[in-house]
C-alpha cells in the first residue's frame, strides 16, 4: 500500500472510530493560527494537524467553489505543508500556507474612463 493510501486509511479509520470519543477533548483545544509557527504545527498531534489542514482548505477555497471535501487533496496538501515546515521551523504557519496555497492576487481594477468636460477638442 502506498504512503498516501495508508494515510488515507488511517485518517478515515481515526475519524470513524475515535472522532466521537474525542469530541469533548477537542472542543477544549483552540489555535490562534496567527501565532502558530511551523515548529508548533509539526509538534501537534496528527489529529490536530489534520483539523488545521481542513480549516486551511476551507480558508483558501474560492468563494464560489463547490462544497466538496477532497480527502486526497487534503492529505496531499498536509504532506506539502509538513515538508515545507520541516525546512522553515520559525516561519509562521499562515505565511507558509499563503506561500503554498494562497489565492492569487486579485487583478488590478481598470481605471474609470476619463470623462470629457467639453473643453477638449
Amino acid at each position: 500500500m502506498s504512503t498516501l493510501g495508508l494515510m488515507r486509511s488511517l485518517a478515515a479509520g481515526y475519524f470513524l472510530l475515535c472522532g466521537p470519543l474525542m469530541a469533548g477533548a477537542l472542543a477544549q483545544v483552540k489555535f490562534d493560527l496567527r501565532s502558530v509557527t511551523c515548529q508548533h504545527f509539526l509538534a501537534m498531534p496528527p489529529e490536530h494537524s489534520l483539523i488545521v489542514m481542513g480549516w486551511l482548505q476551507g480558508y483558501y477555497l474560492e468563494e464560489d467553489a463547490e462544497p466538496v471535501v477532497d480527502v486526497d487533496k487534503v492529505l496531499a496538501d498536509l504532506q506539502r505543508l509538513t515538508e515545507h515546515c520541516k525546512l522553515r521551523l520559525d516561519q509562521e504557519l499562515m505565511a507558509a500556507s499563503d506561500q503554498l496555497f494562497g489565492k492569487p492576487p486579485a487583478p488590478a481594477a481598470e481605471p474609470p474612463p476619463r470623462q470629457s468636460n467639453g473643453s477638449e477638442r
